[in-house]
């Protein structure tokens, strides 16, 4: 192979004939526009924006999108914006699902019906549009976390997170569970608090979360302006199940984790101790179980991220929090 790429000649300083100065004009003139899309697509809650923006190449000729138009997602599901209309003043901005077929003279997609398909994706995840420009029109599905599926990132212990890329997430941060009473009758622990915040984060901006373990704490996630803030569940008690704490912050919208169990005592002989509260990702532990002094079921640390340990004679721990980012 040789010689794929042929050059395309500036025109002459002084132009010449028609035929020879202003045609090498007019062929690098087009040559920059075919395929041109210069169009602003942005999300906006449920619905598809497409802004005033502009120009557009649909068949060698230009348009503009002269006002804006909103276009709602039927369903969860990939989409893409066509130029829908007989021209040849006007056409319709028209959200679809079909990607079209790229046409290499053209630079551009083209559906079935010849209508021009915009450089643009959009992901409707059932709650919000993600407006994504595709890097180059010949592939439709070009890789970016949130066009196929949207990012999500787990963080469970001490360390930082990086935004790859300038939109919004949504944060969720659950504190630690509180850990069981250590008594046969004692209380099960309370679980950590989870909040949840939706927020615009730049690309490259790092995020560092903490975790403790210690009732009364926190686990934090922040990048030094941001901070949410969830608090851990209460210890278990003799008999009563720890506390779940109220004073998380920074959240748009914050779920309490439940309280520990109480212990039971049936008679001298027989004792229960009190299950884990469960957090916003699961159940706690279970407590022990004893009767006339055998033990039947041994006290289970948390089971689910945030949630509490049981109470019991060997009580179990709460189970770390967590931090979970969509985008």
């Amino acid at each position: 192979m040789a010689n794929e790429a042929e050059i395309i000649n500036n025109p002459d300083s002084t132009p010449g004939a028609v035929s020879t100065g202003y045609q090498l004009q007019n062929i690098n003139l087009v040559s920059q526009r075919t395929g041109i899309d210069k169009t602003y697509v942005r999300g906006n809650g449920n619905t598809v924006i497409v802004e005033i923006s502009g120009p557009v190449d649909v068949n060698g000729v230009l348009y503009t999108i002269k006002s804006q138009t909103v276009l709602t997602p039927p369903s969860p599901g990939r989409y893409y914006i066509t130029l829908q209309g007989a021209g040849p003043q006007y056409l319709t901005p028209t959200l679809g699902t079909s990607a079209g077929t790229f046409d290499p003279l053209k630079n551009a997609r083209y559906d079935a019906n010849n209508y021009r398909v915009l450089n643009w994706v959009i992901y409707f995840d059932g709650t919000t549009c993600y407006a994504n420009r595709l890097l180059t029109p010949e592939t439709e599905n070009n890789y970016l976390p949130d066009i196929n599926d949207p990012e999500e990132t787990w963080i469970t212990s001490n360390g930082n997170w990086t935004a790859k890329r300038s939109k919004y997430y949504t944060m969720y941060v659950t504190g630690s569970g509180g850990d069981g009473a250590a008594a046969s009758y004692g209380g099960g622990g309370a679980a950590g608090a989870t909040g949840i915040k939706r927020i615009f984060v730049k690309a490259g901006t790092t995020w560092t979360a903490t975790f403790s373990a210690t009732a009364g704490e926190s686990t934090t996630f922040s990048d030094g302006t941001t901070t949410l803030t969830a608090k851990n569940g209460g210890n278990g008690h003799l008999a009563h199940g720890g506390q779940p704490a109220t004073s998380s912050t920074g959240f748009d919208f914050l779920v309490h984790g439940g309280w520990g169990h109480n212990g039971i005592i049936v008679d001298g002989n027989n004792y229960s101790g009190g299950n884990g509260g469960a957090s916003f990702w699961g159940s706690g532990g279970a407590g022990d179980s004893r009767y006339s002094g055998g033990v039947i079921f041994g006290a289970e640390a948390g089971v689910s991220y945030g949630s509490g340990g049981g109470g019991g004679v060997s009580p179990g721990l709460g189970k770390i929090g967590c931090v979970r980012i969509v985008g």
